[in-house]
């Protein structure tokens, strides 16, 4: 059995291992950071305006319970956030704002459940 998973898991390429590097990576920060992450997730529920981008909820949360232990907890927290449907990637991308993100493009998210799905009726 051991051998089959190993070629299953080969068969799937770098794309693969890349997403299981990335989702480790978010987990050890994510259990790092629990106490911050914990205060910072009920925070993104009342980031203000419909929509807004990951800038916007971390210039939210810096202002109410300061920056977590490690830069990349950001990600984490995102994730977080995404996962547990409190946000929703609308497909759509802004320039960031703050200097020190050299108005990179990021996406632009929305409150859970904010976008039509097809085929549900409503």
């Amino acid at each position: 059995m051991r051998d089959s998973d190993d070629l299953q898991k080969q068969s799937m390429g770098p794309l693969f291992d890349s997403a299981v590097a990335r989702d480790e990576a978010l987990t050890r920060v994510g259990t790092n950071s629990q106490p911050w992450k914990d205060r910072a997730l009920a925070l993104v529920a009342t980031v203000p305006g419909e929509e807004f981008t990951g800038e916007d909820i971390r210039t939210h949360v810096v202002s109410r319970i300061g920056n977590p232990h490690h830069h990349n907890a950001w990600g984490a927290l995102v994730m977080a956030s995404i996962r547990a449907g409190l946000i929703e990637d609308t497909g759509r991308r802004a320039s960031m704002t703050l200097k020190r993100s050299h108005a990179r493009r990021t996406p632009i998210y929305c409150r859970g459940e904010c976008l039509p799905r097809i085929g549900v009726d409503i």
